[in-house]
């Protein structure tokens, strides 16, 4: 990331633009911003805790859910589990599927 993409991220888009303070001026890159912004916010990740607390479930069925075979995906980093919730959302609407199918 350069120094530009940093600063951009953390200046208004009026100073970055060299408008006058209040107008408004388009800024093609900080309209990409917000596009990356929005990507990344449909990419958070969460805790098992976090898991536990959106699926109203306990501490024994989450560790169940994300180490059974086609259990919900997720990253392990040491002893850290983090669940993307793109990804969990995914995982419970195929597994809405299933049960309908079967």
């Amino acid at each position: 990331m350069s120094i530009f993409e940093t600063l951009r991220d953390r200046v208004p888009v009026e100073q970055v633009a060299g408008g006058r303070v209040g107008e408004k001026v388009h800024c093609p890159a900080h309209a990409d911003n917000k596009a990356q912004a929005a990507q990344a916010a449909a990419d958070t990740w969460i805790t098992v805790k976090d898991l536990q607390d959106r699926l109203n479930i306990g501490h024994t069925l989450a560790y169940q859910l994300l180490t059974m075979p086609g259990g919900i995906p997720n990253v392990r980093i040491g002893r850290v589990i983090r669940i993307n919730t793109r990804e969990l959302t995914t995982w419970l609407e195929q597994q809405k599927h299933q049960d309908t199918n079967d």
